[in-house]
Formats: structure tokens, sequence, C-alpha cells
């Protein structure tokens, strides 16, 4: 049985619409903080118990305009996370030869009309990397730290949705035996 497989990691549509609506939740809480500041009375006299006297607390102190700053932090925080959710990413080609070889490039969606101009392009070969010791590989999520030849280090994540249904498996049962023979030669 080979280990070779060859997968194009798309951005995960899951990812993306939890990340909006955790977005769309921080907004609502900045914009509930927001109105709490506006329409707050002056002062507000809380009962108690018959024993104690009551609370009195007054509005319209720092704390007030504390709550506002906050408001508006959050509701740029959730605004920023919508934002985020809405861009389009990267997508990637990841090729692990028959012998535990990876290459690792950047897929472009877009259609290139000079076949001839692609290919003399560097990134469109792609790049060899090599699997560091601290990537994660679990049955449903793929942490990915592969190094570049010229030392840097790439961080990738893979989901199941982010792959082909048959797809996912395969590359985990590839990263497994190459971390497996990586970690038997000591590299």
């Amino acid at each position: 049985m080979s280990i070779a497989a060859s997968v194009l990691i798309s951005p995960s549509r899951l990812l993306q619409r939890l990340v909006a609506l955790l977005g769309i939740a921080i907004a609502v809480i900045g914009c509930r903080f927001a109105l709490v500041g506006f329409l707050a009375p002056a002062s507000r006299t809380f009962p108690t118990s018959s024993t104690t006297p009551s609370l009195h607390v007054e509005y319209g102190s720092p704390a007030s305009s504390l709550e506002l700053v906050l408001a508006t932090l959050l509701l740029l925080l959730g605004l920023g996370l919508i934002y985020c959710s809405s861009r389009t990413r990267k997508s990637f080609q990841l090729d692990i030869s028959g012998v535990g070889e990876i290459r690792l490039r950047e897929h472009d969606t877009r259609a290139v009309a000079d076949s001839a101009k692609s290919s003399r392009n560097r990134r469109s070969d792609g790049e060899t990397v090599q699997l560091m010791d601290d990537s994660t590989i679990w049955p449903n999520l793929l942490a990915l730290r592969l190094r570049r030849p010229d030392g840097s280090r790439i961080g990738l994540i893979v989901l199941p949705d982010m792959v082909a249904p048959d797809s996912f498996r395969a590359l985990v049962v590839a990263v497994q035996w190459i971390a497996a023979r990586d970690s038997t030669n000591g590299t």
C-alpha cells in the first residue's frame, strides 16, 4: 500500500460560519452595552431586605463612560470578525509522494491564460517541506507544522470539511506514517 496522497486544501466553510456567528454575538453584546449606557436612568435605588438599607447607584459616572468604551470595542471586534470571515482565503495543494516527501504549493483559483508562463513561476511547482515533530495529528484535525528548506516555518490547519471526503483519511494516514518514520530515524 502506498502512502502517496494529493489533496487540495480549501478554506473551511464550517470555521468561516463559526467565526461569523462569534462576530455577530460579540457585536450584539456590544450593542447591548451601548443601549444600557445610553438608556440608563441617572440613578436607581435597588431595594434590599427590610432590615438593611436600600442600595442607591448613581449612573453618569466614569463607569458608564467605561461601558460605552467597552461597547464600542466589542462592536468593532464583532464587525472585524464578520469581515474576516467573509474574506477569501488561500487554497493549498499538498502532495505526499510514496517515499514521504511533502510538497506544498499555493493553489491559484484563477485561470492562467499562459500555461508556459505559469510553468516558469517557481511558486507553481511548490516547495518541498519537512514535517516538524510538534505537528498535531488527530482523527478530525491536522495541525501541521512544516519547515521550508530555508528554515522558515509554515502552520497549516486541516479540518475534514477542507478536503474531499475520502482524501482526509488518506492524508491522516500518510502524515502519521511520515511522523512515525521521522521519529524512528531521529530527524
